[in-house]
């Protein structure tokens, strides 16, 4: 059985690998299933590292990686999250009339809020992956960044009312999604993946207009680190997904909204996912026919098998073994 990492870079190089790649997208579900607090498990990295280590190994998959945590960025900017639900929400957004906020704090950024926790766990996670499992960082968009600071309806509304207030705001932003990326690759990360839900409710122009240039300018700076991009837009992103190829990431990964076959059709990127996360609190049938049907679409070239988004905390565990165990034992005709 050939390693992770080259199994990855395999596919990432030529289309396709000996073996399908899969990647369950794992974060509170670890903490669920061995009962711990969410709140208290991002925010200790140790726990964090090693919990999501030995998740992602019983799952076998070719990834890991900490929590996706799309508020920590947010928090640390001075929003204030909530842990009301999982995944957890921003209840207090700052004003607009707060972007000059932004502009103070690169110098601290990475010793705000809960960075230092995500950047220890990705050390950590390095430091343990003794079987070269491709370790992954979550980044969050600088369109999503923006919504979780200010507020998703706010920033919608300058979608339509003040684009280049919107700009400014987006552009400074890329600017911490930079910082963060380095900092996490410097820390150990083989992989940035850039999370972007937001952006699928907007039009194709205003994508172009306002993520296209912030999102490329991401992936430019991972790809100088000779790392892996992975632009992840869970959501019905059907009508920006050839924008998304555009931004270089080598990786788009997707939700059940965008039919394989279309993807691979319309783009030249490796594409990740897409089973509907809902499926992981039903079945293992349900799970191996979704399964199943993705693969004899792609037959496992420049495609990874992998939840649309993160896996639901409370996930039948035995749908995810499933889902991974189905793709692995599938038989690539080339």
């Amino acid at each position: 059985m050939a390693r992770s990492d080259e199994k990855v870079y395999l596919l990432l190089r030529d289309g396709y690998s000996e073996e399908i790649v899969v990647f369950p997208i794992v974060g509170y579900h670890a903490a669920y299933i061995h009962n711990i607090s969410f709140s208290i498990y991002v925010k200790d990295p140790e726990t964090m590292a090693k919990i999501q280590y030995k998740v992602f190994n019983h799952y076998d998959s070719d990834f890991i990686a900490p929590v996706m945590d799309l508020t920590v960025e947010a928090e640390a900017i001075g929003a204030a999250v909530s842990w009301n639900s999982i995944p957890p929400s921003i209840y207090r957004h700052l004003s607009i009339d707060d972007i000059h906020v932004i502009d103070d704090l690169f110098e601290d950024f990475l010793s705000l809020g809960r960075i230092p926790v995500f950047l220890k766990s990705i050390q950590m996670l390095r430091e343990i992956n003794k079987d070269d499992r491709v370790l992954c960082s979550y980044v969050t968009g600088p369109f999503t960044l923006a919504g979780n600071v200010f507020g998703y309806e706010n920033i919608l509304k300058l979608v339509l009312k003040n684009m280049q207030k919107l700009s400014e705001i987006i552009n400074l932003l890329q600017k911490l999604s930079i910082l963060y990326s380095r900092a996490a690759i410097e820390n150990g990360a083989d992989c940035i993946i850039i999370a972007d839900p937001l952006s699928a409710l907007i039009s194709l122009q205003h994508y172009n207009a306002l993520s296209l240039n912030p999102l490329r300018k991401i992936v430019d700076e991972v790809k100088k680190l000779d790392r892996i991009t992975v632009l992840h837009t869970c959501g019905n992103a059907i009508k920006i997904l050839k924008l998304m190829a555009e931004t270089g990431a080598h990786i788009l990964s997707i939700d059940r909204y965008i039919d394989i076959g279309y993807a691979l059709t319309n783009t030249s990127r490796v594409i990740m996912g897409n089973i509907p996360t809902t499926l992981f609190l039903t079945t293992t049938e349900k799970i191996r026919e979704y399964t199943l049907s993705i693969l004899a679409i792609s037959m496992g070239r420049r495609h990874i098998v992998a939840s649309g988004c993160e896996i639901p905390p409370y996930a039948n565990p035995e749908c995810i073994k499933e889902m991974v165990a189905t793709a692995k034992s599938f038989n690539i005709r080339r």
